[in-house]
């Protein structure tokens, strides 16, 4: 069996940076670590995600063709890795109450705004100014990933803020909340 399958079998992570995976594939005295990623992805051993991090596929993932980990928890894994203040918004958040994923999912974040493609998912990141964590829920995967979404009157906001129609009527929320929330939340013109 080649080495280098070997060393990917063995690497305790699921997703790693493209430096990590550089540093950890150098042991194999590689001319161009590009050049070997180019190949591990043609092989199915590998796959792309964004911001520079690959997931790791297993031979029954390689087999099968799928992954071990969700979407949610692969975004959710790198955006942790980067030390991202970040949480599912808008119509993504609403996945954690009705369980359905939506073809767009909305990562409001206090870092970079930018549209991505994954797994056939489109991913828009929306920086937020003055990012606050007021009305965010985590919770923990079965792959032990932490999540990060926003319960429904921060959602409300961040529909306000972002200037789009909100998804959700406002007798389904808690006004005493929502005023609270209103405190540490960005200002938002209008209300």
């Amino acid at each position: 069996m080649d080495p280098t399958y070997n060393l990917l079998d063995g690497l305790s992570q699921k997703i790693i940076s493209k430096t990590a995976l550089c540093n950890k594939l150098s042991s194999l005295n590689i001319d161009s670590c590009s050049n070997l990623l180019r190949k591990l992805k043609r092989n199915n051993k590998i796959s792309y995600l964004f911001n520079d991090y690959f997931y790791i596929l297993n031979s029954d993932e390689q087999l099968k063709k799928y992954h071990l980990y969700s979407r949610l928890e692969q975004i959710a894994t790198i955006l942790n890795k980067q030390k991202i203040k970040w949480h599912f918004g808008l119509q993504a958040s609403l996945v954690f109450y009705n369980k359905q994923i939506p073809n767009s999912i909305i990562i409001i974040n206090n870092t970079y705004s930018k549209k991505i493609k994954l797994l056939n998912t489109k991913l828009i990141f929306k920086k937020q100014k003055y990012y606050s964590n007021v009305g965010l829920k985590k919770t923990i995967s079965k792959n032990r990933i932490k999540l990060y979404y926003s319960d429904l009157e921060r959602t409300y906001l961040d529909y306000l803020y972002l200037k789009e129609k909100p998804d959700i009527k406002i007798n389904n929320l808690n006004l005493k909340k929502l005023n609270l929330y209103k405190k540490n939340y960005p200002k938002i013109k209008g209300i």
